[in-house]
């Protein structure tokens, strides 16, 4: 499944260059990965870490602390009525005045996380048509 790889992510993320496998078993509790992503013109580069993981349903990383913010997100799959259920999910830190900041941020952070959706259902269909 291409959530399972955080290496496959720059397929369904806009902005998000790379995400470079460094350790560990990829894709499993404790991989480590090198995050680089474009975001406002700038190239950020993060050290992020596979936090939680349940095959085939959860799937979490979270970042070094990059000044005053901790990157982290990922994967919640379940069954549904018809077919699966797939949630992307932000699990940030802030300290400081970033703290204040993100409020006013969480209508673009939900209009990042529907795009993702959008770009893996387009993928997973690509992907189903050329099997």
């Amino acid at each position: 499944m291409i959530i399972r790889c955080p290496e496959n992510w720059p397929l369904i993320e806009a902005g998000l260059l790379e995400y470079r496998h460094l350790s560990g078993s990829p894709g499993d509790l404790g991989a480590v990965y090198l995050s680089r992503q474009e975001r406002w013109g700038r190239i950020a580069e993060t050290r992020m870490q596979v936090t939680e993981y349940v095959p085939n349903r959860k799937i979490t990383v979270e970042g070094d602390w990059a000044n005053s913010v901790k990157p982290g997100g990922g994967f919640l799959v379940e069954p549904a009525a018809v077919g699966t259920k797939v949630t992307t999910f932000v699990k940030a830190g802030a300290r400081g005045i970033t703290r204040l900041i993100v409020p006013l941020m969480t209508p673009m952070f939900n209009r990042s996380l529907d795009d993702i959706l959008s770009n893996l259902k387009r993928v997973l269909e690509q992907q189903g048509a050329h099997a």
